[in-house]
């Protein structure tokens, strides 16, 4: 999973988030599960997370932990 973050550093709102991680629900009726944690935060290009084997999601979700006084914003996901 690639993900390029949105920061509009110095005169906007929108910064890289202060930390990330990626969620799954792997069957219709469970709960969000970590399947990606400590994910790398990269301004100005790729983040990318990889696993080691498949996850058989049937939703996936990232979990954004903003900083302080700021917005962030995803310029693009890509999945793989």
């Amino acid at each position: 999973m690639d993900v390029y973050w949105f920061d509009d550093k110095p005169v906007g709102h929108c910064r890289v988030p202060a930390a990330w991680k990626v969620q799954a629900q792997l069957g219709e009726m469970t709960g969000w599960e970590d399947v990606a944690t400590d994910c790398p935060i990269v301004k100005g290009d790729w983040s990318r997370v990889t696993f080691a084997k498949p996850v058989p999601a049937v939703s996936i979700r990232l979990q954004v932990k903003l900083q302080p006084k700021f917005s962030a914003g995803i310029c693009e996901l890509r999945l793989h």
